[in-house]
């Protein structure tokens, strides 16, 4: 996973830093509840560790919830989990979102890759037929051959899934196929992501 960290937060441990997820809890900061007004408090769950369970989500404003289905099935309902740093390049999509590039940055970071990436995959789905019909004369005989093919992208159904992105899991109704050379993976019961 690549996170952009933008702060650090006041209220954190050594060697932390603050992911802002969708039903996560604010932390030492309220924003949720002013930029949603019309969502009840207690749909915003704990201060710290927000809501328990994947089915509440559905309490939180629809542009939030894809974010908080990511926190369980994805991130597996972590809080404060162990992680190892490692400083990297950040992708271009990921910048061009936040707008922060650090200009002292200790590796001389230039953004990487395209600025804009898809983020949801559409459950249209893309398929392609081709037949060919030849006939050829043998001995005063003609045989009639045809074929037809059938095409919707690698190893499944719909617009290909770029790289780390959704692929499937219970409830998922989007696009199946991965873009290639990845196969959808299965991560959970919720969530099956391209690899």
């Amino acid at each position: 996973m690549i996170v952009q960290a933008t702060n650090s937060g006041g209220d954190l441990g050594s060697n932390q830093f603050d992911l802002a997820i969708p039903g996560g809890g604010f932390g030492i900061f309220n924003a949720c509840t002013n930029q949603y007004p019309s969502t009840p408090a207690a749909s915003w769950g704990a201060q710290y560790g927000g809501i328990s369970s994947r089915d509440q989500c559905a309490s939180l404003p629809a542009t939030l919830q894809a974010g908080c289905y990511w926190r369980f099935d994805w991130f597996l309902n972590a809080d404060n989990p162990n992680v190892s740093f490692k400083q990297v390049a950040c992708p271009a999509a990921l910048t061009a979102k936040s707008g922060c590039v650090r200009a002292n940055d200790a590796i001389s970071e230039s953004p990487t890759g395209p600025s804009v990436v898809p983020t949801y995959a559409s459950t249209a789905t893309s398929t392609i037929t081709s037949t060919s019909t030849s006939t050829s004369m043998s001995g005063g005989g003609g045989t009639t051959t045809s074929s037809t093919t059938t095409s919707a992208g690698s190893g499944g159904t719909g617009t290909p899934v770029a790289h780390y992105g959704q692929c499937g899991g219970s409830g998922y109704t989007g696009s199946k196929a991965c873009a290639s050379p990845y196969t959808c993976t299965y991560v959970s019961a919720y969530y099956s992501q391209c690899l």
